[in-house]
């Protein structure tokens, strides 16, 4: 009796170690036996391909998407880089410079550059575009301007007008014309003596366009009835210049600084005595950004500055320019004044804005 009960238990015993055995073997096969396998046999660490190759961007594609930003905005393709008002880029009506920043730092082709947009004076801002320490891209930018910007009544901004007559003799029939204008001259060019007298007794301003590599108290000598001069270049960096400003001062004429962002410091060139005023726009270049937008600069920035200095060559174009300038600033109601009376005013005054 006691045999025939211990055959049944033996095997119940048998089939629960069996059972334990089979758990014991899942166990070890599904968490021990990979940690085991990967020790025995490791895997090298291999990274996704995509991570090993860096992100970047190139100046074409910089350039595209500016384009597209501005032409998508409502406004024109932009112009091809380079140097003068011609190369700026003009903004549409409604787009900021600041707008066109977040709308570049948005597109998806430019998320590994870094785009930067910044003032640089009273109407123009800088756009920068870096792919990390590489500067990929450079543009002025210029927001839109009104044609005919408000301004005091009480007080309007004046508006000075300088004809270029170095090498254009088709332009000395400004000397007729009964706006105030001031004719710029070159010293020692053979009609400069009859074109100063001429100008003198028509009661026209006469600008000496001065050279870096001459005596400057030579050329003030070499052009009679002076009453301002012109710098379109920078001086040499090797240049005196405090040198320079001395026989300005003692004249007492005012300094015409002609360069598209400036030639002088003007704070230096106020400290010496000698009024400095700034070229606003030159009408008529071939690089130019068209009568339009040379029309609306030269008259915002007369609104900004309180004055707005306009060169114009004496070019049957540029003329042509001038006199539908002067035309409209007496329909705004802005005073036409010469380069002397406006040095007075505002030549030693902190340029606003600028």
């Amino acid at each position: 009796m006691t045999a025939s009960r211990s055959g049944p238990r033996r095997t119940l015993v048998l089939l629960l170690l069996m059972l334990l055995g089979a758990a014991a073997l899942w166990t070890f096969g599904t968490r021990a036996a990979p940690w085991l396998w990967v020790r025995l046999f490791p895997v090298p660490d291999v990274q996704p391909e995509e991570q090993e190759t860096e992100e970047s961007v190139d100046r074409e594609t910089v350039a595209r998407a500016l384009d597209q930003a501005v032409v998508t905005a409502g406004g024109e393709l932009p112009p091809k880089p380079g140097a003068g008002e011609g190369a700026v880029v003009l903004l549409p009506r409604g787009m900021s410079p600041k707008q066109l920043e977040a709308a570049l730092r948005d597109d998806p082709r430019l998320r590994p550059a870094s785009v930067y947009v910044t003032r640089s004076d009273a109407l123009l801002w800088n756009l920068r575009v870096f792919d990390g320490s590489d500067l990929l891209l450079r543009r002025e930018l210029r927001p839109w301007l009104p044609a005919s910007p408000p301004h005091p009544p009480s007080n309007p901004p004046e508006v000075v007008l300088l004809v270029d007559l170095r090498g254009d003799a088709e332009g000395e029939r400004v000397l007729k014309w009964k706006s105030p204008l001031g004719v710029v001259l070159e010293p020692f060019a053979p009609p400069t003596l009859r074109i100063a007298s001429e100008a003198a007794k028509a009661s026209r301003a006469v600008v000496g366009a001065l050279r870096a590599d001459e005596p400057v108290a030579e050329q003030l000598a070499a052009i009679p009835h002076i009453s301002a001069v012109l710098m379109d270049r920078a001086l040499p960096d090797t240049a005196d210049v405090s040198g320079f400003l001395a026989p300005l001062a003692a004249a007492g004429l005012t300094l015409v600084d002609a360069c598209p962002r400036g030639c002088f410091d003007a704070e230096e060139v106020q400290k010496a005595g000698v009024p400095l005023l700034r070229v606003a726009t030159t009408l008529g270049r071939d690089d130019g950004p068209g009568a339009d937008a040379e029309q609306a600069l030269a008259r915002n920035l007369a609104v900004q500055w309180g004055y707005g200095v306009v060169l114009a060559p004496g070019t049957k174009l540029g003329l042509e320019r001038a006199e539908a300038l002067v035309d409209t600033a007496k329909q705004d109601g802005l005073p036409i004044v010469f380069v002397e009376e406006a040095g007075r005013m505002h030549g030693l005054a902190p340029l606003p804005g600028g």
